[in-house]
């Protein structure tokens, strides 16, 4: 009884099958995704034309939208050269890697209202060390009532209506930092708050639990260093990877240059973008144009 077309899907299995069917309708509602996964596959089997199909599955996959794991060793490793293994790959020689991932932790299914705005900082020093902070705000676009209890909690799992409360979207925070990373710390309006750190193969993890509720929004920022040698003077290179959520990220990354020298030809270089993909943002550090005109004159 449904219709699906290119611009509704997503919100279908993402949202709305599960206002359709509620708690007490939860077989319905798998046979209902089981039946539109189905149909898909059948329509792509029975004549979509192939360029268009192989153009689509590319710019899916570079949104990280389709993402494909192997059981055996070795066709992953030929997954995650093809880059759609959905992992943090570590950052290339000379490329600092910032990612921030959110992970639903109130046992409901509001990840699809919820939307977050990234902004970094990173002030360059002289030696080749940095001070940064990453500012998270998340926003809860969800509606205080007219959702179901599927879809808005509290889960109905032992001491849900004690641990759980409708509506809020509670999230799980990670920031992945480079390994070398020091003096990570959150803190909220200023004043320092509980920080979990965990280290990872090539990574330092710092994380924390976030609590929006309906309509609302909270803002959090980790302040952290990158040791000597994290920049050359010539070029500063960051990579922000996505993980993939039903809405593009906003992204505003900011670099500021040690004094006397210039990011981008400015005293300040800026980026700002909604960010559907991975994004590496990359610019010069050098001398003001006019320094340099006068040591060449000079000699």
């Amino acid at each position: 009884g449904y219709t699906f077309e290119a611009a509704t899907i997503a919100k279908f299995v993402m949202s709305d099958v599960y206002q359709e069917f509620d708690q007490s309708r939860s077989r319905e509602r798998k046979m209902a995704m089981l039946d539109a996964a189905g149909l898909i596959v059948d329509k792509i089997k029975k004549g979509v034309d192939p360029v268009k199909l192989a153009s689509a599955l590319a710019s899916s996959a570079h949104r990280k939208r389709i993402q494909v794991w192997m059981r055996d060793e070795a066709p992953q490793r030929a997954v995650a050269a093809l880059g759609v293994s959905g992992s943090f790959r570590p950052a290339a020689s000379g490329t600092t890697m910032i990612g921030v991932v959110t992970q639903n932790a109130g046992a409901n299914k509001l990840d699809y209202y919820l939307r977050r705005e990234i902004d970094i900082q990173i002030r360059l020093r002289e030696d080749g060390s940095a001070s940064a902070a990453v500012k998270v705000t998340l926003r809860n676009s969800a509606p205080a009532s007219g959702l179901t209890r599927e879809v808005m909690g509290p889960a109905n799992v032992p001491d849900g209506e004690v641990l759980y409360r409708a509506g809020r979207n509670v999230s799980f925070l990670n920031v992945y930092l480079p390994a070398a990373a020091a003096r990570a710390e959150w803190s909220e309006a200023g004043k320092p708050v509980g920080t979990e750190i965990q280290a990872a193969p090539d990574a330092l993890i710092v994380s924390r639990f976030i609590d929006v509720a309906p309509g609302g929004s909270a803002e959090t920022t980790l302040t952290f260093e990158l040791p000597a040698g994290s920049w050359d003077e010539g070029r500063v290179r960051l990579l922000v990877p996505r993980q993939p959520a039903a809405a593009a990220d906003a992204l505003t990354v900011r670099i500021f240059p040690p004094e006397g020298l210039t990011a981008g030809g400015s005293d300040q270089f800026e980026v700002s973008k909604m960010m559907n993909r991975d994004i590496l943002v990359e610019t010069h550090i050098g001398r003001p144009w006019t320094d340099r005109l006068k040591q060449l004159v000079w000699r």
